[in-house]
């Protein structure tokens, strides 16, 4: 056990980063303590570190594209959903009418389904359905955007939803 000189509780030494300077090895702030500082730091110095940010990518730019592509991949379903959201919103603003989905809301009604397609509920949802098709006045709210597949989105088309579903369940 060791005391932390930030929070000044009682922690396991695993809790403890290493710092090979002090006589027994570990930092004198546990791991939560010193996020919190470092967060804080940075967050009082943003300028400082968006610069160092923007020299490090200048002189490194292949690393710099590689950690790009790393972490694309490592979030690609986080990222998907974003592109379709900016898709979805893109064409309500075209039609001039609501759009103020946000990525959040999104997330959310992905889980309400299960990631499930809403009208299926049998394959992986990969589409931001307008439940009222945009050409229907259908704007790109939480309240008419469901998680779809790609089957019965492209089913469903730009017909009423209540006809289709109707239909469907013939």
């Amino acid at each position: 056990m060791k005391q932390c000189c930030g929070c000044k509780q009682e922690k396991q030494q695993s809790d403890f980063n290493k710092n090979r300077s002090q006589r027994d090895g570990l930092s004198l702030h546990c791991r939560e303590c010193a996020r919190r500082h470092s967060r804080a730091w940075v967050h009082r110095n943003m300028e400082r570190v968006v610069e160092a940010g923007k020299r490090w990518r200048a002189s490194n730019p292949e690393r710099a594209r590689k950690r790009e592509r790393d972490w694309y991949w490592r979030n690609a379903e986080h990222c998907r959903a974003v592109a379709r959201i900016k898709v979805a919103r893109r064409k309500a603003r075209l039609a001039r009418l609501i759009c103020d989905l946000t990525t959040e809301e999104w997330w959310a009604r992905l889980s309400e389904f299960g990631h499930l397609c809403a009208y299926c509920q049998e394959h992986r949802a990969t589409v931001v359905d307008h439940f009222w098709p945009v050409t229907m006045g259908g704007g790109t709210t939480i309240s008419n955007v469901v998680p779809s597949c790609g089957p019965c989105n492209q089913a469903k088309y730009n017909h009423n939803p209540l006809v289709w579903l109707e239909v469907q369940a013939d």
